[in-house]
């Protein structure tokens, strides 16, 4: 029936059109498309603003995403620690309630770590959250973009990006600047 398939509203400040970077503003686009390469949220990010996209940052994802993002993380610890965080569900809801005033502050792993090592009362440490089992809509996709607007790399490994493109930035504005100095 109809009613049955009720969804519960959605908190649109909890999924922004954009996020800040040290160099402005950084568009997001958010798509539903399970088992595609675009599946979740991707940054469109200008070819001369990708340096300064802080990783730790983009590991948060956004606010409405960080409640899944961290049940992934628990789901991705080695048994002998997972257990002790059940119910997953129930532990990540209150672990993202926590960290939700930290958001975008370091790095997400770490915090996580740091709350569920108190918690416990045993050693977490950040390099226990298993990243290759995390879905890959729960990492932040990013796609490089020229001056036209068209992409020009994108991928889900920020690091992989930026070691092309940063020794490219210079040529451009090198580029840039002799175009006008003709005219």
């Amino acid at each position: 029936r109809e009613r049955d398939l009720l969804i519960a509203p959605v908190d649109l400040a909890s999924f922004p059109d954009e996020l800040a970077c040290a160099a402005g503003p950084v568009p997001l686009r958010y798509e539903h498309a399970p088992g595609d390469a675009t599946d979740g949220v991707t940054r469109r990010v200008p070819i001369t603003a990708l340096a300064s996209v802080d990783a730790d940052a983009a590991e948060w994802l956004v606010p409405g995403m960080l409640v899944a993002k961290v049940e992934a993380l628990l789901r991705s610890l080695p048994k002998r620690l997972r257990v002790r965080f059940a119910p997953v569900r129930e532990f990540a809801a209150g672990a993202a309630e926590h960290l939700g005033s930290r958001a975008s502050t370091g790095s997400l792993r770490r915090a996580l770590s740091e709350y569920l090592s108190e918690l416990a009362g045993i050693p977490i440490d950040a390099s226990d959250f298993d990243r290759a089992a995390m879905p890959s809509e729960l990492l932040m996709r990013f796609e490089v973009i020229d001056d036209d607007g068209s992409v020009l790399d994108s991928g889900r490994a920020l690091a992989a990006l930026q070691t092309p493109w940063s020794s490219r930035v210079p040529e451009r504005f090198r580029a840039q600047a002799e175009t006008a100095a003709r005219a």
